[in-house]
Protein backbone atom coordinates (compact mmCIF):
# COMPACT_ATOMS: atom_id res chain seq x y z
CA UNK A 1 0.00 0.00 0.00
CA UNK A 2 2.80 2.56 0.87
CA UNK A 3 4.35 1.96 -2.45
CA UNK A 4 0.74 2.88 -4.40
CA UNK A 5 0.61 5.73 -2.14
CA UNK A 6 4.03 6.84 -3.35
CA UNK A 7 3.74 6.57 -6.36
CA UNK A 8 0.06 8.94 -6.37
CA UNK A 9 1.54 11.29 -3.93
CA UNK A 10 4.18 11.30 -6.70
CA UNK A 11 1.99 11.78 -9.85
CA UNK A 12 0.16 14.75 -8.26
CA UNK A 13 3.29 16.27 -7.54
CA UNK A 14 4.55 16.48 -10.34
CA UNK A 15 1.74 17.17 -12.47
CA UNK A 16 0.92 20.06 -10.33
CA UNK A 17 4.80 21.63 -9.86
CA UNK A 18 6.57 19.59 -12.44
CA UNK A 19 9.63 17.28 -11.53
CA UNK A 20 12.21 19.44 -10.95
CA UNK A 21 10.36 21.14 -7.45
CA UNK A 22 9.03 17.73 -6.63
CA UNK A 23 10.82 16.84 -3.77
CA UNK A 24 11.63 13.18 -2.12
CA UNK A 25 10.40 15.42 1.08
CA UNK A 26 7.37 16.93 -0.72
CA UNK A 27 6.23 13.25 -1.98
CA UNK A 28 7.40 11.89 1.38
CA UNK A 29 4.57 14.54 3.03
CA UNK A 30 2.10 14.05 0.75
CA UNK A 31 1.76 10.37 0.79
CA UNK A 32 1.81 10.80 4.86
CA UNK A 33 5.46 9.24 5.04
CA UNK A 34 8.95 10.61 6.07
CA UNK A 35 11.61 10.99 3.21
CA UNK A 36 13.45 8.31 4.30
CA UNK A 37 10.96 5.75 3.78
CA UNK A 38 10.78 7.28 0.22
CA UNK A 39 14.73 6.67 0.06
CA UNK A 40 14.91 3.26 1.67
CA UNK A 41 11.97 2.48 -1.18
CA UNK A 42 13.24 3.51 -4.35
CA UNK A 43 16.94 5.12 -3.74
CA UNK A 44 16.55 8.34 -5.46
CA UNK A 45 13.86 10.60 -6.71
CA UNK A 46 14.79 9.49 -10.18
CA UNK A 47 14.82 5.69 -9.43
CA UNK A 48 11.05 6.38 -8.41
CA UNK A 49 10.22 8.78 -11.49
CA UNK A 50 11.52 5.27 -13.60
CA UNK A 51 8.96 3.16 -11.84
CA UNK A 52 6.38 5.92 -12.07
CA UNK A 53 6.78 5.74 -15.90
CA UNK A 54 7.29 2.09 -16.45
CA UNK A 55 4.00 1.18 -13.78
CA UNK A 56 1.98 3.86 -14.26
CA UNK A 57 2.09 4.18 -18.20
CA UNK A 58 4.66 1.77 -19.83
CA UNK A 59 2.65 -1.31 -17.94
CA UNK A 60 -0.78 0.20 -18.57
CA UNK A 61 -0.01 -0.10 -22.30
CA UNK A 62 1.65 -3.41 -22.47
CA UNK A 63 -1.12 -5.07 -20.55
CA UNK A 64 -4.12 -3.33 -21.39
CA UNK A 65 -3.43 -1.41 -25.17
CA UNK A 66 -0.95 -3.95 -26.88
CA UNK A 67 -3.34 -6.94 -26.54
CA UNK A 68 -6.44 -5.21 -28.36
CA UNK A 69 -4.62 -3.29 -30.87
CA UNK A 70 -3.54 -7.09 -32.16
CA UNK A 71 -7.15 -7.76 -32.54
CA UNK A 72 -8.08 -5.11 -34.93
CA UNK A 73 -7.32 -3.98 -38.47
CA UNK A 74 -4.88 -1.28 -38.73
CA UNK A 75 -6.73 1.92 -39.10
CA UNK A 76 -9.07 0.64 -36.10
CA UNK A 77 -6.03 -0.13 -34.20
CA UNK A 78 -4.75 3.52 -34.64
CA UNK A 79 -8.06 5.00 -33.73
CA UNK A 80 -8.13 2.98 -30.46
CA UNK A 81 -4.92 4.65 -29.79
CA UNK A 82 -6.04 7.78 -30.32
CA UNK A 83 -9.36 7.30 -28.46
CA UNK A 84 -7.59 5.43 -25.28
CA UNK A 85 -5.31 8.78 -24.96
CA UNK A 86 -8.51 11.00 -25.18
CA UNK A 87 -10.65 9.03 -22.88
CA UNK A 88 -7.68 9.31 -20.27
CA UNK A 89 -7.34 12.74 -20.57
CA UNK A 90 -10.76 13.03 -19.76
CA UNK A 91 -10.95 10.83 -16.48
CA UNK A 92 -7.47 10.82 -15.32
CA UNK A 93 -5.95 13.99 -16.29
CA UNK A 94 -3.25 14.38 -13.21
CA UNK A 95 -1.83 11.07 -14.70
CA UNK A 96 -1.36 12.36 -18.23
CA UNK A 97 -0.11 15.91 -17.16
CA UNK A 98 2.12 14.18 -14.71
CA UNK A 99 3.25 11.70 -18.09
CA UNK A 100 3.83 14.10 -19.91
CA UNK A 101 5.51 16.59 -17.73
CA UNK A 102 8.12 13.63 -16.76
CA UNK A 103 8.73 13.16 -21.13
CA UNK A 104 9.11 17.00 -21.33
CA UNK A 105 11.53 17.49 -18.49
CA UNK A 106 13.93 14.04 -19.09
CA UNK A 107 15.01 15.65 -22.01
CA UNK A 108 17.02 18.61 -19.82
CA UNK A 109 16.67 18.87 -15.83
CA UNK A 110 16.89 15.24 -15.53
CA UNK A 111 19.62 13.69 -17.77
CA UNK A 112 19.87 10.11 -15.36
CA UNK A 113 16.29 8.81 -16.69
CA UNK A 114 16.96 10.60 -20.39
CA UNK A 115 18.18 7.35 -22.33
CA UNK A 116 14.98 5.30 -20.71
CA UNK A 117 12.94 8.00 -22.39
CA UNK A 118 14.46 7.80 -25.77
CA UNK A 119 14.16 3.85 -25.18
CA UNK A 120 10.54 4.34 -24.42
CA UNK A 121 10.23 6.43 -27.61
CA UNK A 122 11.94 3.98 -29.83
CA UNK A 123 9.51 1.12 -28.19
CA UNK A 124 6.74 3.53 -29.11
CA UNK A 125 7.75 3.94 -33.05
CA UNK A 126 8.74 0.31 -32.88
CA UNK A 127 4.97 -0.62 -32.03
CA UNK A 128 3.09 1.83 -34.41
CA UNK A 129 5.48 0.87 -36.96
CA UNK A 130 4.86 -2.85 -36.64
CA UNK A 131 1.14 -2.28 -37.05
CA UNK A 132 1.97 -0.57 -40.39
CA UNK A 133 3.81 -3.53 -41.84
CA UNK A 134 0.87 -5.65 -40.69
CA UNK A 135 -1.50 -3.07 -41.97
CA UNK A 136 0.42 -3.43 -45.53
CA UNK A 137 0.49 -7.61 -45.50
CA UNK A 138 -3.43 -7.54 -44.89
CA UNK A 139 -3.62 -4.85 -47.53
CA UNK A 140 -5.56 -1.47 -45.52
CA UNK A 141 -1.98 0.34 -45.61
CA UNK A 142 -0.36 1.09 -49.14
CA UNK A 143 2.75 -0.64 -49.83
CA UNK A 144 4.75 2.90 -50.71
CA UNK A 145 4.02 3.90 -46.64
CA UNK A 146 7.11 4.45 -45.02
CA UNK A 147 6.70 2.92 -42.19
CA UNK A 148 9.70 4.04 -39.76
CA UNK A 149 8.92 7.70 -41.05
CA UNK A 150 5.21 7.49 -40.30
CA UNK A 151 5.67 6.06 -36.83
CA UNK A 152 7.81 9.24 -36.21
CA UNK A 153 5.13 11.67 -37.53
CA UNK A 154 2.82 9.87 -35.16
CA UNK A 155 5.35 10.04 -31.96
CA UNK A 156 5.52 13.08 -32.93
CA UNK A 157 2.26 14.56 -33.46
CA UNK A 158 1.28 13.17 -30.03
CA UNK A 159 3.74 14.54 -28.22
CA UNK A 160 3.20 17.82 -29.83
CA UNK A 161 -0.07 17.74 -29.28
CA UNK A 162 0.43 17.22 -25.47
CA UNK A 163 3.03 19.96 -24.81
CA UNK A 164 -0.12 22.33 -26.35
CA UNK A 165 -2.21 21.11 -24.11
CA UNK A 166 0.17 20.79 -21.03
CA UNK A 167 0.94 24.73 -21.77
CA UNK A 168 -2.33 26.31 -22.52
CA UNK A 169 -4.89 23.70 -21.55
CA UNK A 170 -7.65 27.29 -21.41
CA UNK A 171 -7.40 27.82 -24.82
CA UNK A 172 -5.98 24.79 -26.67
CA UNK A 173 -8.79 22.07 -28.55
CA UNK A 174 -7.08 18.86 -27.53
CA UNK A 175 -9.43 17.02 -29.23
CA UNK A 176 -10.25 18.46 -31.94
CA UNK A 177 -5.74 18.02 -32.27
CA UNK A 178 -6.71 14.51 -31.80
CA UNK A 179 -9.31 14.17 -34.07
CA UNK A 180 -7.25 15.92 -37.11
CA UNK A 181 -4.50 13.92 -36.24
CA UNK A 182 -6.53 11.17 -36.62
CA UNK A 183 -7.62 12.66 -40.14
CA UNK A 184 -4.35 13.19 -41.27
CA UNK A 185 -2.70 9.66 -40.38
CA UNK A 186 -6.08 7.69 -41.60
CA UNK A 187 -5.18 9.40 -44.87
CA UNK A 188 -1.43 8.97 -44.81
CA UNK A 189 -2.18 5.24 -45.15
CA UNK A 190 -3.20 5.11 -48.98
CA UNK A 191 0.19 6.44 -49.27
CA UNK A 192 2.08 9.54 -50.90
CA UNK A 193 -0.07 11.04 -54.16
CA UNK A 194 1.51 10.69 -57.47
CA UNK A 195 2.94 14.17 -57.95
CA UNK A 196 5.45 13.69 -54.43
Amino acid sequence: MSTRRLLQAAVDLIAERGYERSTLVAIGERAGYSRGLVTGRFGSKENLLWHLLERHFIQWSEDRLDPELDQLDVPAALTLVLERTRQNVHTVPTHMRALYSILFESLVLVPEIRERVADMHRQHRATIERLLRRGIAEGSVAASVDTGALAGVWVGAFRGIAFQWLLDPEHFDLDGALTSMAQVVTGALSGPTPDH
